[in-house]
């Protein structure tokens, strides 16, 4: 017999459910068709949705129970699971001491130090959430932002001019607080980068 854990107030709606119905992420992933890792991925809102075998085999071990979640309900509790996580690692990270100035320091260490590995972009992420002891991850930095892992991907290595970055990434730069000056600045050195390689 599997162990299963007990669902905690800090589970994702997805998770808790999973481990109410008392199934492991290995026996979902076989129901829903995906990999564990799917659904490891899934339970931490790392997707920007939920698969969508997931969503559709926690919805008929529900209906086992008679609870009465529809799969556009579920997708919805996962967004907003999602949002609030975000906006939470967001708001620890924008009350800190000294932020504004630690973000400068983060622009100042991607302009003068970034070389063929090491791009301003990913300089400024690391720097910035070394200094408060986030993950260095860039998986993990996509979990906080919400940022997709293959935008950055393409940011990070220099396959994109700064007009082509997106919204989305210039969005997480905006509530990471960076002012128009700062992001003009950035938006340079990474051009720089990119005609450099």
């Amino acid at each position: 017999m599997h162990h299963i854990d007990r669902p905690s107030e800090d589970d994702s709606t997805l998770r808790r459910l999973r481990l109410e119905l008392g199934i492991t992420q290995t026996e979902l992933a076989e129901r829903a068709n995906v990999t564990r890792l799917a659904v490891i991925r899934t339970e931490q809102l790392m997707p920007a949705a939920p698969p969508v075998g997931v969503v559709s085999s926690l919805r008929e071990g529900l209906a086992l129970i008679d609870e009465h979640y529809s799969e556009e309900q579920l997708e919805h509790l996962y967004s907003v699971d999602r949002q609030l996580m975000i906006d939470s690692n967001f708001s620890r990270l924008l009350m800190a001491q000294d932020y504004m100035a630690i973000v400068a320091h983060a622009i100042n260490h991607a302009i003068d130090y970034y070389e063929p590995t090491k791009p301003p972009v990913k300089l400024f992420r690391e720097y910035l959430f070394d200094h408060y002891g986030l993950p260095l991850s860039a998986i993990k930095f996509c979990r906080y932002t919400g940022l997709h892992p293959a935008t950055l991907s393409e940011i990070e290595t220099g396959k994109v001019d700064w007009p082509s970055t997106g919204l989305a990434f210039k969005e997480v730069l905006r509530r990471l607080e960076l002012s128009k000056d700062q992001l003009a600045i950035l938006g340079r050195a990474h051009d720089n980068y990119y005609l450099s390689i």
